[in-house]
């Protein structure tokens, strides 16, 4: 019952955001008639993707679900930047889209990593590996008995912490980047 009270009220925090949002961007004059046609566009997804979205994790494990929506946000930001930097004209059309393309390899090779570490843990808990002894070592006669096997705990470590590093180096060069260009351009 907490988790859902805690939904409800981030729900509700969220929806009176965006209306406030939505009204002070109405009394600045920053709708345009693109706006209006966007909207038309907006309201038939979020009435057919809110109760999908609340169907999808009630059937999926919230992990998994929260993975795939961070994934698809993080899709949806790397295609914004991309067009961000082609209207402010730091990048010209086709490489801006590098940037987009650079997020989803990466958001790539984490749902990989993350669906198979998942998935060996998923196995590791569901089947238990054993390695049967002989008779002298269990000291029973002539019956077996057996001995579990540990797994390594994350094959995919060191793979890990090398992304890790790479994302956060490539973080700091566009932001560089970023800063660098717009201090070059004329006020």
């Amino acid at each position: 019952m907490v988790k859902d009270e805690f939904r409800a009220g981030l729900a509700l925090v969220r929806v009176a955001e965006s209306s406030v949002t939505a009204l002070a961007y109405y009394k600045l004059g920053l709708f345009i008639a693109e706006s209006g046609s966007l909207l038309l566009l907006l309201v038939p997804c979020a009435l057919i993707g809110i109760p999908t979205g609340a169907f999808a994790i009630r059937r999926l494990d919230p992990e998994t679900f929260r993975r795939i929506c961070m994934s698809f946000d993080a899709w949806v930001v790397g295609f914004g930047l991309s067009r961000t930097l082609i209207e402010l004209k730091l990048m010209e059309s086709p490489w801006a889209y590098s940037v987009m393309v650079a997020t989803i390899l990466i958001d790539v090779c984490l749902l990989y990593i993350f669906f198979t570490v998942r998935r060996a843990n998923t196995e590791r808990s569901r089947v238990s590996w054993v390695l049967p002894t002989t008779s002298s070592e269990s000291g029973r006669g002539d019956r077996m008995s057996f001995e579990v096997a540990e797994l390594s705990r994350d094959r995919f470590e060191s793979l890990n912490r090398s992304l890790g590093y790479v994302i956060g180096i490539m973080a700091i060069l566009m932001l560089a980047h970023t800063f660098l260009s717009s201090a070059r351009l004329p006020s």
